[in-house]
């Protein structure tokens, strides 16, 4: 069965990191996830975690200096020793997190270098961090990520994630699909989450810039969220988190449907209002 999760660099964001396990948990969620645990000493995660029992499903590699803009290094080959070092610190925290799959940002194309190039470093990186991580039971999950949200990232397709799935050869390397991205960049999301299934193993919803609670209908989410827990098996329970609502949880056998103010209240800001997590296999129930 789907499980879901709260993705906390994006949620509950009117509370520091570290206290957003709690509403997490008091939203009806079981699992989540988040971009960069680094900035915290693993015992503090873990604490919170096991208080309010939680699982991690998911966290990131470092990305570089994130500050500065970076969104990863994999497609530099100048910074593959860099690499080898964020895949040990990565390594090192999803051991002690217990972390079942990490996501290895792809990085911005660097200035002057040929795609082709890129490619080649991207996939030497891969297959590096795949080899590292293995021995562990550990996922690597690549995503596509839409232009215009980060100008100049490498990886842009779901096409493209798959054909670099296929080349790199690892069978812990999988794809990590995101519908705000891929809606932003490709559409029919029906067909393209059916195409790409067997590679999937981790999904993120969250509805596109200027959300209403008309936009469900216009970005399909609901239609491609329907095909998405079709596919696996019947929907479970899907907790509502916007700040508007309190949590609303489907009951659970329920037709895989979501609420049409699960990603969009009617005072949504203009950003993705609500953003939810999906590992779309083999998480615990």
């Amino acid at each position: 069965m789907p499980q879901f999760a709260a993705n906390l660099s994006m949620l509950f964001t009117e509370a520091p990191f570290i206290e957003r396990f709690g509403l997490a948990h008091a939203a009806g969620f079981k699992g989540v996830e988040f971009l960069f645990p680094y900035a915290f000493d693993t015992d503090d995660i873990n604490e919170r975690l096991q208080r309010h029992q939680l699982q991690l499903v998911l966290h990131n590699l470092p990305p570089g200096d994130w500050q500065a803009g970076e969104r990863g290094m994999a497609c530099d080959p100048r910074r593959f020793d860099e690499f080898q070092d964020s895949v040990g610190l990565a390594l090192e925290y999803a051991r002690e997190l217990g972390t079942p799959r990490v996501h290895c940002m792809a990085g911005i194309l660097p200035g002057g270098l040929a795609p082709e190039r890129a490619r080649e470093a991207y996939l030497r990186a891969l297959q590096y961090a795949a080899d590292q991580f293995a021995p562990h039971g550990i996922d690597v999950l690549i995503e596509p990520i839409n232009h215009f949200d980060i100008p100049g990232y490498f990886l842009r397709h779901s096409r493209q994630a798959l054909d670099i799935i296929g080349d790199a050869a690892r069978p812990n390397l999988f794809l990590q699909y995101d519908i705000y991205h891929m809606q932003r960049m490709e559409g029919e999301l029906a067909n393209t989450i059916r195409a790409c299934l067997p590679n999937i193993r981790h999904m993120q919803l969250a509805d596109t810039p200027g959300a209403t609670n008309r936009a469900p209908a216009r970005s399909t989410t609901l239609t491609c969220s329907a095909c998405s827990t079709n596919s696996l098996t019947q929907a479970g329970s899907v907790a509502n988190t916007c700040p508007a609502h309190g949590p609303k949880t489907a009951w659970p056998g329920s037709p895989p449907t979501f609420a049409p103010d699960l990603c969009a209240g009617a005072n949504a800001p203009a950003a993705p209002r609500c953003k939810m997590v999906s590992a779309a296999r083999g998480d615990p129930s």
